[in-house]
């Protein structure tokens, strides 16, 4: 509904509209343009924080409305939002709104749009087909910024969009090295004694990201060493720790020891349990699970151990209502 009347309410500011299409904002309260721009800002700002996507598009096409066609600051920020809200849903229009964000950011001369802009392209170009050319020349830029930029946090602003990239091209050595230096970052705040926020889970998430890596290259000793240090940084972040539980259950099952891999599939199972309830028709939270039952499936079948193998190719196929009979 926000999103509809988004779209069909027009408001000057010569004039204001009997109905706003954004909850809580009332236009009326600011004397000046800058004034109105500056609120509609901050509920985007804030309704993103808390991932309300939906409200933040509405309130983001409405601020669209009401922005100097000079302006291109804010006009940059509003269409950063759009882009944000589709990325999830439809790839080439978050593009093209994140494109136009950039051009508005690039016209204003504000680095930080610039570059928010571009984090968020690269990583829609690189997960997208059609966009090799677009990607490659951003993912240039992106690369200068992160070489010639001492501000630690725009590194890591811009590390999760290179990994995507590398992960796209294949080239896993450079993706190696961006999650490395991303985790050596947190471990210099950490010595240093700041962290702040989030630093905890995401340096735990930054583990496991490179866990997960090694045992894509089949190392699973390098896997485990990585593994091994996450779960303490992840405190209460339960989706997190079922990640770590399910790689170290593939770890031990490359090493060969399904006894020690099913401590840890236990281990998942059990938070699984608690973060999501029961496996139900409509419950489809347990597809971590599910993969870990897979690779027990796949560990078993390469060794020629089919009755186990199918045990557990039945269990994964109850997870989502089916059965395997043959």
């Amino acid at each position: 509904k926000n999103a509809l009347l988004a779209l069909l309410c027009f408001v000057t500011f010569g004039g204001v509209a009997a109905q706003q299409p954004v909850p809580g904002f009332d236009a009326t309260k600011y004397k000046t343009s800058k004034e109105r721009l500056k609120a509609l800002s901050d509920i985007c700002d804030s309704l993103n924080r808390v991932e309300e996507y939906k409200k933040t598009f509405a309130t983001a096409r409405y601020a669209l409305q009401v922005t100097p066609a000079d302006d291109y600051y804010n006009l940059s920020l509003f269409n950063f939002y759009i882009g944000v809200y589709y990325q999830g849903s439809n790839g080439d229009s978050s593009i093209f709104y994140l494109e136009k964000s950039v051009a508005y950011a690039r016209r204003a001369d504000r680095p930080k749009r610039i570059i928010n802009g571009l984090d968020r392209l690269l990583y829609m170009y690189s997960a997208m087909d059609g966009y090799a050319q677009q990607r490659d020349k951003t993912a240039k830029e992106v690369l200068y910024i992160v070489d010639t930029t001492r501000n630690d946090a725009t590194k890591q602003k811009l590390y999760n969009s290179l990994n995507k990239y590398y992960e796209t091209l294949g080239r896993r050595e450079q993706q190696m090295n961006i999650l490395l230096a991303d985790l050596e970052i947190y471990k210099k705040r950490l010595a240093l004694g700041k962290f702040a926020g989030t630093d905890s889970a995401n340096m735990g998430v930054c583990y496991i990201n490179i866990g997960a890596l090694y045992l894509e290259l089949q190392q699973p000793k390098k896997a485990l060493e990585y593994l091994a240090p996450s779960k303490i940084l992840l405190d209460s972040y339960r989706t997190a720790i079922i990640h770590y539980y399910k790689n170290t259950t593939n770890a031990y099952l490359q090493l060969f020891q399904p006894a020690m891999a099913r401590i840890y599939y236990d281990s998942l199972t059990k938070f699984t349990q608690e973060e999501y309830g029961p496996p139900t028709d409509k419950n489809n939270n347990w597809d971590i699970r599910m993969l870990a039952d897979l690779s027990f499936a796949d560990y078993y079948l390469s060794n020629k151990q089919v009755d186990s193998a199918l045990l557990y190719m039945n269990i994964a196929k109850s997870l989502i209502g089916a059965s395997v009979t043959d």
